[in-house]
């Protein structure tokens, strides 16, 4: 028998064999553990009480810390100095390991950035998931995951600043880009650039509607614009000059250049050009056309005029010295007298083919225009009737210009009787006067002109005004509107005439029914104006028996100063 209180059992073990569990258990999370270190993310763990407890590798790779740095640390730490992408701070309740904690929500695809210890801003993606243990219906922690995005993010805002450039840059320019798609119903509109609202007064989707471009081609380009489309598809691209109504209604001319791009079989799939706006280019190339085409005209009118001339100086010569030979009575008088009324007429036409050609004979001086206009007054009221009425804006200090003092009075004159005869039921008629300084950007615009300080003659009436066509051609000889024996189509012939040879220039400015406004530049001058001439009186008439030489190389001319000698 035992002795009594001895125990006869074997002792245990001090150490226990794991249990399978056990061992599975810890095979698991030395797994778990190995996966986590080998990723390329950047892994932390917090705990319930908001503190990071684990991290991986990468995390301290990416955030540029050590384990112990980033253990224990908050979202609220402020070393993290982290911001969101528009630079403003990130509150360290908004983190998304911090709200997923907070809410048990996940978070995804959170942009960050934290700045390492260095002082690098780095950029890190961030998605976050709670934990929970079975069966809680709080998260005892949660696990946020993130990665480098600082190259992408610096390719991001390289490529923004890239696109705001190009915005600018469009915003800026006459130039307004597009692209079209190519399909099986023909051309698709995909894009447009939005200057196309300041160029052409459009709104961006008005203008990738599929009719929008074609429905406001000018009216007398569109057939030949949309025959040569299919050239695009032939030779890959295009370049054509058309006209295209704006949003006001007005006609722009545009410079199409357009490029067909191909897929990888060579099949066409989109088109991109760039449509520029030459309206100025073609009104300065018209100018220049006019101007051309007014002086082939003046040299071949002075030549005319001239010959012509010489023709009736030996009419009327003639005529005045058979009327002198001939007795009041005589029946021949009465067809003589015919005869020099219709030549003193076309001597007058004759003059004012001279002065269109700029070769009429001039006196100019020193004037200021104002004195010109005011002297006028009395006659442009008689010469416009009752149911014009008449008004006058003069400058006080209007500058010196040096011009031929009744060829100016012929300017205002006939400006004035072309604006009564556009106002058959009456109207108001302003000439104003002005001091002006025409800049290097102003003569871009008008080719006629040239820069500096000129005095500025207006001559402006509310009558029927003009079309484009007709401004176009108003100061060729013998052009007119009014009806057949009621004008000679050289009265404005003649006011550019005179303008043109005393240096200066005229432009007009006219709508269909808004009124037409002529204005007159003439150069300033450093003269002053000289005092009024005393008219001396008419010299007695003097015979004497000197021999006088006459040289004419007009024969009829010639003959004639002999028999009046």
């Amino acid at each position: 028998m035992s002795s009594p209180g001895k125990d006869r059992r074997k002792p245990r073990s001090a150490a226990r064999s794991p249990a399978p569990a056990e061992e599975a258990l810890r095979a698991s999370e030395e797994r778990y553990g190995s996966v986590v270190a080998a990723l390329a993310e950047g892994i932390v763990f917090m705990d319930a009480d908001g503190g990071l407890r684990a991290s991986n590798a990468s995390a301290e790779r990416i955030l540029g810390l050590t384990a112990e740095q980033i253990g224990g640390r908050t979202t609220f730490d402020p070393r993290w100095r982290a911001i969101h992408e528009d630079g403003s701070p990130f509150p360290g309740d908004t983190h998304p390991i911090t709200v997923s904690l907070r809410t048990g929500r996940p978070c995804s695809n959170v942009i960050m950035g934290v700045h390492k210890p260095s002082g690098e801003l780095t950029w890190i993606s961030i998605n976050s998931q709670p934990l929970f243990r079975p069966g809680a219906p709080t998260p005892y922690a949660a696990v946020a995951s993130f990665f480098d995005v600082t190259e992408r993010k610096q390719a991001e805002d390289a490529l923004r600043a890239t696109q705001a450039r190009l915005r600018d840059v469009l915003a800026s320019s006459t130039a307004v880009v597009y692209a079209t798609k190519l399909t099986a119903e023909g051309y698709a509109p995909s894009w447009v650039s939005e200057n196309v609202t300041r160029v052409l007064g459009y709104d961006v989707p008005e203008a990738l509607h599929p009719t929008w471009w074609a429905s406001h081609l000018h009216p007398s380009d569109r057939a030949r614009v949309l025959a040569e489309l299919p050239t695009l598809l032939t030779k890959g691209e295009l370049t054509l000059e058309y006209q295209f109504q704006g949003k006001r209604g007005t006609y722009r001319w545009v410079h199409d250049e357009a490029r067909l791009l191909r897929d990888p079989a060579g099949l066409p799939i989109e088109v991109f050009g760039a449509w520029l706006d030459i309206t100025e280019r073609k009104q300065l190339e018209e100018q220049f056309h006019q101007a051309q085409k007014m002086e082939a005209v003046g040299r071949l009118a002075g030549g005319v005029a001239h010959d012509f001339n010489n023709l009736l100086t030996a009419i009327l010569g003639s005529a005045d010295l058979v009327l002198d030979s001939l007795t009041p009575g005589v029946p021949a008088r009465e067809e003589l007298e015919e005869i020099r009324k219709a030549a003193l007429r076309a001597a007058d036409l004759t003059r004012q083919l001279l002065a269109f050609s700029r070769q009429q004979v001039i006196a100019p001086t020193a004037l200021n225009p104002n004195e010109v206009v005011a002297n006028m007054d009395k006659l442009l009221r008689r010469l416009l009737g009752e149911d014009v009425e008449l008004r006058t804006r003069l400058t006080p200090d209007l500058v010196t210009v040096k011009a031929d003092p009744s060829q100016l009075e012929q300017v205002v004159l006939n400006l004035a009787v072309n604006a009564r005869d556009a106002m058959p039921n009456g109207g108001k008629l302003t000439i104003e006067t002005q001091n002006v300084e025409l800049d290097a950007a102003y003569v871009r615009g008008h080719i006629s002109a040239q820069p500096g300080p000129y005095a500025m003659i207006a001559v402006s009436d509310t009558g029927v005004g003009m079309d484009a066509a007709t401004q176009a051609r108003i100061f060729e000889p013998f052009f007119t509107t009014k009806e057949i024996g009621k004008g000679t189509g050289l009265g404005l012939a003649t006011v550019y005439g005179i303008v043109k040879q005393s240096g200066g220039w005229i432009w007009v400015y006219s709508e269909p029914g808004q009124g037409t406004t002529f204005k007159i530049y003439l150069p300033r001058v450093t003269e002053a104006v000289p005092p009024a001439a005393v008219t001396p009186a008419p010299p007695a008439s003097v015979r004497g028996s000197e021999t006088i030489l006459l040289v004419e190389d007009d024969e009829m001319i010639r003959n004639l100063v002999q028999k009046v000698l």
